[in-house]
């Protein structure tokens, strides 16, 4: 029996493509460093430390700890005066990404008829930014406001996906089973290393991202609204 179900964000519960998406956030954010750095350089080292951070394993450092030991080297300056510059970044551009984000979401729709059948929600977006963007992203689906039970984010997570670890560190956190799990995601090598875990895997079509590596198999898969006409079966399955 189904008892949680995990929704990864971008290009699942988040209408966008990812790549169209990211371009975007990337012209918004570089104009905030232009005076340290200039921008092919600034986006070299910030997808540099980013990687660095999607690949390490080590159990002692927050994904956070990773990407700030690594960012500032990189820039030749102190966290102490890059963090505010992300922060203020955040607060003010980043919310007008919504503008290209379709008004239309399923995802309200989704995580109600999850609350409706008994499911608590987890959301399991890749941790690679902070709480407040994620917290943000959320509003723009109308979902902030629903009880969710855990959110992973730069901060309280030490994996990234698709390290299977990320979705172990899940279940051990919260101290919950791996076959009570649906993992709900659109990206074939990101979301499906869930069932490496013993976690059930449903593909959402909309937004696929296949990189045919031919690695994985989803337990089940269709669009978003598929999804929310079979819920009710499938947590039982």
């Amino acid at each position: 029996m189904i008892r949680y179900l995990l929704a990864d964000l971008d290009g699942t519960l988040l209408p966008i493509d990812l790549s169209f998406f990211f371009e975007r956030y990337l012209n918004a954010l570089t104009p905030h460093f232009q005076d340290w750095t200039d921008a092919p350089l600034f986006i070299k080292h910030l997808m540099a430390s980013t990687m660095k951070m999607v690949q390490d394993s080590d159990p002692t450092l927050t994904n956070a700890d990773v990407f700030w030991n690594d960012f500032p080297v990189r820039m030749g300056r102190d966290r102490e005066e890059l963090e505010p510059v992300f922060n203020n970044y955040y607060s003010t551009d980043f919310p007008k990404l919504k503008q290209y984000v379709p008004e239309l979401s399923l995802a309200r729709e989704l995580m109600d008829k999850a609350l409706d059948l008994g499911l608590e929600l987890i959301i399991a977006t890749n941790p690679i930014f902070p709480e407040m963007v994620i917290h943000e992203r959320l509003k723009w689906i109308d979902c902030a406001d629903l009880p969710l039970k855990f959110v992973t984010s730069l901060e309280n997570m030490h994996y990234c996906k698709p390290n299977p670890l990320y979705f172990q560190e899940i279940i051990d956190r919260l101290s919950i089973q791996p076959d009570e799990c649906l993992m709900v995601g659109n990206d074939m090598e990101e979301d499906l290393p869930a069932g490496l875990v013993g976690i059930k895997t449903f593909l959402v079509t909309d937004f696929l991202i296949d990189r045919g590596s031919g690695q994985f198999t989803p337990d089940y898969q269709g669009t978003l609204k598929e999804l929310i006409d079979r819920l009710p079966e499938l947590i039982k399955a």
